[in-house]
C-alpha cells in the first residue's frame, strides 16, 4: 500500500494502488500529479512514469537538445512519438522545461486514461440486486429489431464470461475477453464494466451489431498513447459508431496529443463514424476529454452527461458545461453484471451526504449516499445497479443506432442530429440550462 498524503481525496486513494499495481504488471509505471490548496491535496493528472509523448514534427529538434532521451515507439502512431526520458527530472519538470525552451505543447506526460476521471473514481460502485427482485434491466430493453444494419464498437474492458445467458447480449462479436476475477476468485473492481455498457447498448438497439474490445485492462485505465492507437485502429475498421466511455485530465487543460491523428481522421470530410463519449464523473465543468472534442469536432462527436434518477436534472456526479451536448438518464441503471463476489473498495462518508453537494444543493438521495461501507463483500448474480456518465453513453449510442435502422438514408452524424434535436430543455437546479434526452 502506497503511504498517502491525509489531504489526499480518500476515494483517490482506495483506486489508486489498484491501478497503479495493474499497470505495473503490463510494465507501466505510473505517477500522479496533484496540487496543494489550504488543507486540501488534489490530484491533477496521472500519468506514465519516465516517459513522455513528443509531436513527431518537433522530436529531431526536441531529443537533439534532450539526448538522455531514448524513443521506445515503433512508428505505431502515425505524428506521435514516445520516449524513455534519461536522468533524475521528473516527467512534469521535464515537460515544462522543454515546452519554455522550445515551444509551448511540443511535449506532453503519456497521460492516463481511465474509465473514471481524474480522481480515478466511477460515480458510485456496482451494488447487486435484492434476491426478490426480477432480473431484468433497466432503462427496460426495446422490442424489436432497432439498429439492425448499425455496426456499434464498444472500446471498454470487454465482456466478463457468461454474459451469453442475458437474452439481449446475444450475438454480440467478442473481440477480447475481460479477465473479470482475480487470485482469490472474487469479482476484480470494474471488471464488469464493459459488460454493463454493452448490455445498455443493446437494449437500447436490439437489433445492432456490437463489437466488444477491451482496452482498459489496468484496473479500468490506460494510456493516452495506448487509446489513441485503439481508436485509430477502430476507426480504420469503419463502423458507424464507436462508444467510449472513457477519458481524463491533462497536465495543461487541452486535449491528449496521443488523440490527435484519430481526430485527424475523424474529421475528414469522407469519414461518417461518429463517436459517442462519456463527459466524465467530477461534477466539475472542467473539459473533460475527448468527449470534450465536441465543443471542436462538429457533428463526429456527441459528449453524454448525465440525468439522475427521476430525469429532472443532471446528477450530482456528472461534468456538465457548454462543451457537454446531451445528458441522459445516468443513475441507477440496471444491467448484466458477473456472477460471484465482489468486495467495496470506495470508503463510505461518515456523514451520509453528496460528495459534490454536501447540502444536497442538486438534489437528495443521490448515488453518493446509498454506497455500501469499504470492505463490505456481496454476491452478484449476474446483474447490477451502477451509476455514471458510463452507462449514459450507450445509451444515448443506442438511441442514435435504433433511429438510423428506421431512417437507413441518414448516416450516423445525421442521425445523431437529429436524436439530439428532440431533447427537451431542463433548467438544472443551480440555474444551469441543458439537454436532456427521454428513453422511451
Amino acid at each position: 500500500m502506497t503511504a498517502f498524503d491525509p489531504r489526499i481525496d480518500a476515494k483517490f486513494q482506495s483506486q489508486w494502488d489498484a491501478v497503479r499495481i495493474a499497470a505495473l504488471d503490463a510494465g507501466i509505471d505510473l505517477a500522479f500529479s496533484a496540487e496543494l490548496s489550504g488543507n486540501r491535496t488534489t490530484p491533477l493528472y496521472v500519468y506514465e512514469r519516465d516517459h513522455v509523448l513528443v509531436r513527431g514534427a518537433d522530436a529531431g529538434e526536441v531529443t537533439l537538445r534532450n539526448r538522455s532521451w531514448e524513443r521506445v515507439d515503433d512508428d505505431e502512431l502515425p505524428g506521435i512519438h514516445r520516449y524513455r526520458i534519461g536522468g533524475d527530472e521528473l516527467v512534469p519538470d521535464a515537460v515544462e522545461r522543454v515546452n519554455r525552451e522550445f515551444r509551448a505543447g511540443a511535449v506532453t506526460p503519456n497521460h492516463l486514461v481511465s474509465i473514471c476521471p481524474v480522481q480515478l473514481c466511477p460515480a458510485d460502485e456496482p451494488a447487486p440486486l435484492p434476491v426478490t427482485a426480477s432480473q431484468v434491466p433497466y432503462p427496460p430493453k426495446r422490442d424489436g429489431t432497432g439498429g439492425q444494419g448499425v455496426q456499434v464498437d464498444v472500446l471498454d474492458t470487454g465482456l466478463s464470461p457468461g454474459y451469453e445467458v442475458h437474452g439481449w447480449m446475444a450475438g454480440i462479436e467478442e473481440w477480447h475477453t475481460c479477465v473479470s476475477f482475480g487470485p482469490t476468485g472474487a469479482i476484480k473492481e470494474y471488471a464488469g464494466h464493459g459488460t454493463f455498457v454493452t448490455g445498455v447498448l443493446r437494449c437500447a438497439a436490439p437489433g445492432t451489431s456490437v463489437r466488444s474490445l477491451s482496452i482498459f485492462q489496468y484496473a479500468g485505465a490506460t494510456t493516452e498513447y495506448q487509446l489513441g492507437r485503439a481508436l485509430l485502429a477502430a476507426l480504420n475498421r469503419k463502423p458507424d459508431i464507436i462508444s467510449l466511455s472513457a477519458g481524463g485530465s491533462t497536465a495543461n487543460g487541452l486535449p491528449h496529443i496521443a488523440l490527435e491523428p484519430f481526430f485527424t481522421e475523424l474529421t475528414r470530410p469522407e469519414i461518417r463514424t461518429l463517436l459517442v463519449a462519456a463527459a466524465g464523473n467530477d461534477g466539475s465543468d472542467h473539459r473533460f476529454y475527448p468527449a470534450a472534442y465536441s465543443a471542436d469536432a462538429g457533428e463526429a462527436v456527441v459528449s453524454v452527461g448525465a440525468l439522475r434518477y427521476d430525469g429532472e436534472g443532471r446528477a450530482c456526479f456528472s461534468n456538465h458545461g457548454d462543451w457537454v451536448d446531451v445528458y441522459a438518464m445516468g443513475e441507477r441503471h440496471v444491467n448484466a453484471f458477473p456472477v460471484g463476489l465482489y468486495s467495496y473498495v470506495d470508503p463510505q462518508r461518515d456523514d451520509l451526504t453528496c460528495r459534490f453537494y454536501p447540502k444536497s444543493r442538486l438534489y437528495s438521495a443521490c448515488s453518493c449516499v446509498t454506497m455500501p461501507p469499504q470492505g463490505a463483500v456481496v454476491a452478484f448474480r449476474g446483474m447490477a445497479r451502477w451509476s455514471g456518465t458510463s452507462f449514459a453513453t450507450p445509451l444515448v449510442a443506442g438511441v442514435i443506432a435504433d433511429y438510423m435502422s428506421s431512417k437507413p438514408e441518414q448516416d450516423p452524424r445525421q442521425a445523431a442530429q437529429a436524436v439530439l434535436g428532440t431533447a427537451r430543455t431542463i433548467h438544472d437546479a443551480d440555474g444551469e440550462v441543458i439537454k436532456a434526452l427521454d428513453y422511451t
